[in-house]
């Protein structure tokens, strides 16, 4: 009788089930389509707008006010960085100040390296002038959180090593900087070890349009990071709209902050979206920007909101001359196809208006 017990189908047959649950379940808790859900993504947002009036960037405050749990790292750019003056103008301070009495928003200040080329004692004055917008917080409100460093290397070198070590300690160090005093870095791709390792506390990991973000060659190096989630940040651009959604709740297991458009953003938007010079209204440009400059902000899926903020003109008439000048744009620029982004409950975030990176993008080619 026991012999046959041994024997028993029905008892192996369960026996096997129990494994297989078992070993599935081993499988579910391993797995990163299956582990916990993550808190949602922050949203960072390049606002390298200038705030023509006091209600410019009403639209980016509408969407924080309305998203009040939802996290925001705005930078702000006056000129390429803080700009040679100790404060930046009448509209700045009184905008920046405005975004600092947010509870869910932190300003960083921009500031380009070029890559470490930069003079090492430049970026650090900047980052002193930055400090320095504190000294009359309280009488002004101004003030930034941080130091958003964009056109930083990838490949290491113990140069690079010094220089961006160098750099972030000061910028720890620095009063007049609030709260944690971030540091942001910009490779725009993985850093090397030795670069992540110096403990920013955001990497722009990946700055690509989408088609090449889906690449086997990036998602292989995305693989092998150096550093977790709460350390990434992620910028994709033209994303198909059917394929906005998928994209953010993937990117929400990856990356701490998200910026996702639909829209060809690199060259940037300052260049691909004008109209030809001859249709150019002279007349009133800040209202024809507004309508060819779209810039969308996160909102409950149930309730989606489209908004738009103008850019200054003047701004874009001397960037688009420039980039002309060097090459880099076509002389007759174009529309983008679409004008609108379609928003969910996560980080789907803001068109990206952002300077134009050199041509050299590390180990990702251009």
């Amino acid at each position: 009788m026991q012999a046959l017990q041994a024997w028993d189908p029905i008892k192996r047959i369960k026996m096997r089930l129990s494994d297989r649950q078992k070993k599935k379940a081993e499988q579910n808790e391993t797995s990163p389509t299956t582990m916990q859900t993550p808190p949602p993504s922050g949203i960072i947002v390049p606002l390298y707008i200038y705030p023509l009036s006091p209600t410019t960037w009403d639209p980016l405050y509408d969407s924080i006010s309305a998203n009040p749990d939802l996290h925001f790292l705005v930078i702000v750019n006056p000129n390429s960085g803080p700009g040679a003056s100790p404060l930046p103008d009448a509209n700045y301070v009184r905008e920046v100040a405005r975004l600092n009495r947010y509870a869910n928003v932190v300003t960083v200040g921009y500031i380009a390296i070029n890559y470490c080329k930069k003079p090492l004692q430049e970026a650090l004055e900047e980052v002193q002038t930055y400090a320095t917008w504190a000294d009359d917080y309280v009488r002004t409100g101004l003030g930034v959180g941080g130091i958003f460093l964009d056109e930083t290397p990838n490949l290491s070198s113990p140069e690079a090593v010094e220089y961006l070590s160098i750099l972030q300690d000061r910028i720890k160090r620095t009063p007049g900087l609030f709260g944690n005093r971030l540091v942001i870095q910009n490779p725009g791709t993985p850093p090397d070890a030795p670069l992540a390792n110096i403990g920013p506390d955001l990497i722009l990991t990946c700055e690509e349009p989408y088609s090449r973000y889906r690449s086997n060659e990036v998602q292989q190096r995305l693989r092998q990071l150096h550093y977790d989630r709460a350390r990434c940040g992620f910028m994709i651009h033209s994303v198909p709209r059917d394929d906005l959604r998928p994209l953010v709740h993937d990117l929400r297991h990856r990356a701490a902050y998200l910026f996702v458009t639909e829209l060809f953003a690199t060259p940037p938007v300052f260049h691909v979206c004008p109209v030809p010079w001859k249709r150019f209204p002279r007349n009133n440009p800040v209202r024809f920007l507004m309508d060819v400059f779209p810039i969308v902000l996160p909102a409950e899926s149930r309730d989606k909101k489209f908004f738009v903020l103008p850019v200054e003109p003047q701004f874009w008439f001397l960037r688009y001359k420039r980039s002309l000048l060097r090459g880099k744009v076509d002389p007759v620029p174009s529309f983008p196809q679409s004008r609108t982004v379609a928003m969910g409950p996560d980080a789907e975030s803001a068109l990206q208006i952002k300077k134009q990176k050199p041509a050299q993008r590390g180990r990702w080619g251009s």
